[in-house]
């Protein structure tokens, strides 16, 4: 059996419609449903009411300590993390039930896609035509692997939380996520280490797809805030000894409060033409490099 485990922020409308889509779809499975809200400004109310989904409100703050309360409310031994932008569809499910019975010390994801009219969406703009240029629409663009490659699925240097299965012994062996991560970024990768410590191995199946619906998010001023998160999220792992999480200074960054206003005016200039898409991804590169690097050099930040 499966606790499904689903942290949410202030995202209401979204929330409601993946989760009546969850309902629909896995009518006739066994499982249950674990809505964590992190929002202490919102209230999480459904359109329905299920005798296995529960709804709690997070006593503390931040992502990380979101899934952990989930976790300990959880009462089957197998865990599926998910986040309030995926859906997942009977087929989704049934496939990781498949792993259940298994004794192997190992997580599985399965591969997400952006649907095609997201796709479609993002060829309207640069920054979308960004995002698909450098493979930011599937999990296998973000591993840097071809689609014609390990077609049925592939083992993974880390996880992602997004949609993620691992048995409750395990977690509990494992102590959860680290809370001193105050946002989403690189909780994960402090998790993927430890869990590596146990001899713990990532599985990407991608026999079955997820869909990734964060059409809500996918702007360049939504982007900027992640990376800017991001680069907070990598100060917390370099300060608990993670070398590799840390970024060092880059002059250009420092001093892009001189370049920002070129930068911006190329941005905006070549935004205008698609043809201009090479100049203006160069751009983004920056304006989002900057972003993870103020993040991680932001000196008002405390854990």
């Amino acid at each position: 059996m499966i606790s499904i485990i689903v942290p949410t922020f202030n995202r209401k409308e979204l929330l409601n419609q993946h989760i009546s889509f969850l309902v629909n779809e896995l009518n006739d499975q066994k499982y249950e449903l674990i809505i964590v809200n992190d929002s202490k400004t919102g209230k999480v109310e459904l359109p329905f009411q299920q005798e296995y989904i529960h709804i709690f409100d997070n006593p503390k703050q931040g992502v990380a300590s979101a899934r952990n309360f989930g976790a300990k409310q959880a009462k089957y031994d197998w865990l599926l993390f998910m986040d309030d932008d995926m859906l997942i569809n009977k087929e989704n499910f049934q496939q990781f039930l498949t792993y259940c019975t298994s004794t192997d010390r190992k997580t599985v994801n399965l591969e997400w896609i952006y649907a095609d009219e997201t796709n479609l969406k993002l060829q309207e703009t640069a920054f979308g035509r960004f995002l698909i240029q450098y493979g930011f629409n599937s999990l296998r663009g973000w591993n840097n692997i071809e689609k014609t490659e390990n077609k049925e699925g592939f083992y993974s240097e880390g996880i992602t939380s997004n949609n993620l299965l691992i048995s409750k012994e395990l977690f509990i062996e494992s102590t959860g996520y680290n809370e001193d991560f105050p946002f989403a970024g690189a909780e994960d990768f402090e998790f993927s280490e430890r869990l590596k410590r146990m001899g713990m191995k990532f599985y990407i199946d991608c026999t079955s797809q997820m869909i990734h619906n964060e059409l809500d998010r996918l702007t360049i001023k939504n982007w900027m805030n992640r990376k800017y998160r991001d680069g907070i999220t990598k100060r917390v792992a370099a300060d608990l000894g993670y070398s590799d999480q840390f970024i060092p200074k880059r002059w250009y960054f420092s001093v892009g409060i001189l370049i920002a206003p070129l930068v911006q005016f190329l941005y905006f200039f070549s935004n205008k033409f698609k043809s201009l898409d090479k100049l203006n991804f160069l751009c983004l590169k920056f304006k989002l490099g900057h972003a993870i690097h103020s993040g991680f050099y932001n000196k008002h930040y405390t854990k």
